[in-house]
């Protein structure tokens, strides 16, 4: 926060925490606002929340795309394996016990992609939050 125009300015953590290291810290501890230290604070807040959105908005976005690559590939895994034991049952002459184990296969083949989908589904809800850890004000000299 620029407190002469009031304006905010998202910077990389790492160069806040250097310009936190450089300044010293006031007598009683206690930032100086002035008398605008209500709108400053909003202001901040403001642009951390937009700041926040931002990145979960692109976060949420690749990992919805991750989670369509994965759940496709299982799919389509899935269907070569039915396809190849349904045309390994449509054999001429094979006998009915060697059908069933391929009705088997195929029952097993589609209950583990449901249960890896279902996996799939758990493990892609990500929670994101945000956790204010300190805050600083920069006065410019004059």
């Amino acid at each position: 926060v620029d407190c002469d125009t009031r304006e905010v300015e998202i910077i990389p953590v790492a160069k806040a925490q250097e310009w936190t290291r450089a300044l010293e810290p006031l007598a009683d501890g206690q930032p100086n606002f002035g008398e605008y230290a209500e709108e400053l604070k909003t202001k901040a807040e403001s642009a951390l929340w937009t700041e926040f959105d931002k990145i979960k908005s692109a976060f949420d976005s690749k990992n919805d795309a991750l989670v369509k690559q994965a759940k496709r590939s299982v799919e389509s895994l899935a269907e070569r394996k039915v396809r190849r034991n349904e045309n390994l049952m449509q054999r001429e002459g094979l006998h009915e016990n060697i059908r069933n184990m391929h009705r088997g296969r195929i029952r097993n083949i589609r209950t583990d992609a449901k249960s890896k989908l279902a996996e799939i589904d758990s493990r892609s809800r990500a929670q994101s939050y945000v956790e204010i850890i300190g805050v600083a004000v920069a006065h410019p000299q004059r």
